[in-house]
């Protein structure tokens, strides 16, 4: 049965604290949203309003609106007020009673609303937040200028909006009263997006949570001020947030009604405000009864028409308005046949054929990467640490001393020797004080170093730095490793440059949570590949469900195939792989060879030729690339086939050259089954949500304990334990200027004209 849709609108524009009130708070635009979301032919919620009340009402309100709730449910939260963080770093959202000197017990904490979440059985949530953040620091004192709103509120089954995820120093001054106040460009392009139907991006009748980002991200852009709207997202389903309306005599904008009505008088357990029951009332014009849709779309429903052991997805195709105004409107809709993805041409071999003519490919130069600064020395703050490790130690009569220490970019690691009977258990069981001394939870205990008879203690440092990508990447040039499969992983804990060889790898699993960085160490792999490898040595498969991530290289000559965005064709790539594999091994035995590397010395040293009756040229196979984006995907649409697929590349096919990179946002015991794991020897695991998803991924803690972006545990083939990495970073500029030199020299074409033997004619493909 499908669920239910419902929104709660918190809006806080009235404070009683004076600081607060310098500030300004856009909570007037809760009631233009509240009449869209409502409005039975676009959005068909169930709203609640909740305008200026005190923090314990909202609170109350909020434990409500998530209590009793069906898997099936659409839950939308919005946030419009002020955000604040204490000096621990913990954020709230600001009541109309909010005191910045006592926030626990004042203001809404943002841990009090994911635990209100996870507690959720609705697996489908959107929290808006239209939140400056304005002062979102007390007076006096200083942190870093990001909010990081994902890492208190993200989860699986959500999607987090924010207007912004900086910080508006606004503490200073009285100018801000004087200033009238606006309406929220955030709150404004959502409504605007949503009314108007201009939020339907791709023109399905549908707006997506996505679709909705990026309308709201292109408003806000051309308005030409410094919001950046930024969007964390990991859903089961493609969420529908609304109906498109373009097509819709709309009735004129009706005034809203005072803020101060907003709030309902009923009992708090009531879900639908007074403005929803006013416009329920009226009846509909003889033209807006009847939605008209094109063509009907296809329904999602968890669970449905599943046979024993098939993990295949019912489709529903529905006659009539999907979003009509009834609280059991379906809140999940599933998109519509999207275009060919070009598998279907793809080509019988997947040698690279030589250039036309002269044509000579030439590596981008590192100069199209930048180089970043001087690592940092020892700080005031090392020595902070130190004198707080040396003071719990004393305090805990422990016989222990901090004898030295290296600094990574990320977190710096504290090397302590233990009295010869000091157990290193007493070590472990101080790991709260510790991490209570040095003012950060995010303490790790390594024991022992590995060669070393010290214990290992990890700081976070107070100001990270930046791996450059262009800096690893000039490493492996100087030191002569020309493998065109070798790319930049980033920094360890002691500084030192890591980079691995994925062709010895020789599949990779690489899992973290959303915004830990694991879209960015993508960025890195494929820039690597690019840099140091032509098309005739690598070629790639890159498959991107969410059709955004990867749309930067969609025209590299590397690609065999256009990037692949519909789950179920990638399933069909990977048995092209397969094919291919089978093909390749074929080569091997006709010519008595073991390994691809062999036999591609062979061809290029004219040791072996291809024989008078066969058609084809004798050419070294190119090492085969193919990296998944996201395999939650894959194992939810088609679970048997999918895994099937890649229990076969992973067992057999490194040796003919074939190399698989699977990354998943979602590292579950479903998603990484215990047989892909087994045959994926090596793991890169990001900043988890729980520990279960460290174990998923790495076969052991740690996972969880990273700080996100970049902060990484890598476990290659046959290591017994994990190197702590920074991750590389590359900019999209310097994306685009790498791209730029591929494309001006050669264009893929899509398996355009094969011949009979199974070769592409052209050489470029």
């Amino acid at each position: 049965m499908p669920g239910s849709r419902n929104a709660l609108l918190i809006a806080t524009g009235e404070y009683e604290n004076s600081a607060l009130k310098k500030l300004r708070s856009p909570a007037r635009d809760a009631a233009g949203l509240a009449e869209v979301l409502q409005d039975p032919y676009v959005g068909a919620f169930n709203v609640t309003q909740v305008i200026d009340r005190p923090q314990h009402e909202v609170n109350r309100i909020l434990e409500t609106f998530f209590l009793d709730r069906s898997r099936d449910d659409l839950l939308l939260l919005h946030f419009s007020c002020h955000g604040i963080k204490d000096d621990s770093g913990r954020l709230y959202f600001a009541a109309k009673d909010t005191d910045r000197k006592l926030l626990a017990s004042t203001a809404i904490s943002a841990a009090f609303v994911h635990d209100q979440m996870r507690r959720c059985r609705a697996k489908s949530i959107v929290v808006l937040l239209d939140c400056c953040y304005s002062g979102a620091f007390l007076p006096g004192t200083k942190g870093e200028t990001a909010v990081h709103a994902w890492e208190e509120l993200a989860g699986y089954g959500r999607a987090i909006l924010t207007a912004t995820n900086r910080t508006e120093y606004a503490w200073e001054g009285d100018h801000l009263t004087e200033m009238v106040p606006e309406p929220s460009r955030f709150t404004g392009a959502i409504i605007d997006g949503l009314r108007t139907g201009d939020a339907d991006r791709d023109q399905d009748g549908i707006v997506s949570v996505q679709e909705l980002y990026d309308h709201v991200y292109e408003r806000i852009l051309a308005a030409g001020v410094k919001q950046r709207p930024q969007i964390w997202a990991e859903l089961e389903y493609r969420v529908a947030i609304a109906r498109a309306t373009k097509d819709r005599p709309r009735r004129p904008a009706e005034p809203s009604p005072p803020t101060t009505a907003l709030f309902p008088a009923s009992p708090l357990h009531s879900h639908v405000s007074t403005v929803r029951e006013t416009i329920a009332a009226q009846p509909a014009a003889a033209d807006e009864r009847i939605l008209d849709v094109s063509s009907p779309l296809r329904i999602r429903q968890p669970g449905a028409g599943r046979e024993p052991g098939v993990g295949g997805v019912a489709a529903t195709a529905l006659d009539g308005p999907v979003l009509r105004g009834t609280p059991s409107s379906p809140a999940i809709a599933g998109p519509p046949e999207g275009p060919s993805d070009g598998i279907r041409n793809l080509p019988l071999r997947a040698e690279q054929t030589r250039p036309p003519g002269d044509t000579a490919y030439s590596l981008p130069s590192m100069d199209l990467l930048a180089r970043g600064g001087p690592d940092k020395g020892r700080t005031a703050a090392n020595d902070a640490v130190i004198a707080a490790l040396i003071k719990v130690f004393s305090e805990f009569k422990v016989d222990a001393a901090v004898t030295a220490f290296t600094r990574g970019p990320t977190v710096t690691r504290y090397e302590v020797e233990l009295g010869r009977t000091v157990q290193v258990e007493r070590i472990t069981a101080l790991t709260k004080n510790i991490a209570y001394a040095v003012a950060t939870p995010d303490v790790r205990i390594i024991f022992p170093i590995p060669g070393k008879l010290a214990v290992g203690i990890e700081v976070p440092n107070t100001e990270r730095e930046l791996v450059n990508l262009g800096d690893v990447l000039r490493l492996a040039t100087a030191a002569e490793h020309d493998h065109p499969m070798l790319v930049a992983l980033g920094k360890d804990v002691g500084g030192g440059y890591v980079l691995t060889n994925l062709a010895k790898t020789p599949h990779m699993l690489i899992a973290g949570a959303m915004g830990s960085g694991k879209t960015s160490f993508i960025d890195c792999l494929i820039t690597s590949i690019m840099m140091r490898a032509t098309p005739e040595d690598v070629r790639m498969i890159l498959v991107d469900p969410k059709r955004v991530e990867l749309m930067a290289y969609k025209d590299i000559p590397h690609l065999i195939t256009p990037i692949i965005t519909n789950t179920n064709r990638a399933v069909e790539a990977l048995q092209w792989v397969l094919r291919e594999m089978d093909l390749r091994y074929d080569d091997l035995v006709a010519y008595g060879y073991r390994h691809i590397d062999a036999f591609n010395r062979a061809v290029r040293e004219g040791i072996i030729t291809a024989p008078e009756d066969d058609e084809r040229d004798l050419l070294p196979h190119p090492y085969l690339l193919v990296i998944v984006d996201e395999l939650a995907d894959l194992m939810t649409v088609a679970p048997r086939d999918a895994e099937d697929a890649i229990l076969r590349i992973t067992r057999l096919a490194h040796t003919v050259g074939i190399h698989l990179v699977l990354a998943t946002q979602r590292p579950s015991a479903d998603v990484v089954t215990d047989l892909i794991k087994a045959n994926v020897p090596s793991r890169l695991a990001f900043a988890t949500m729980t520990l279960a998803d460290s174990r998923v991924v790495l076969d052991q803690p740690g996972a969880e304990k990273l700080i996100g972006r970049g902060d990484g545990l890598f476990l290659p083939m046959g290591a017994n334990t994990t190197t702590r990495v920074q991750g590389a970073v590359v900019t999209q500029e310097e994306i685009a200027a790498v791209v730029a030199h591929c494309n001006a020299q050669l264009t893929p074409v899509w398996g355009e004209g094969a011949v009979a033997s199974g070769r592409p004619k052209g050489g470029q493909l």
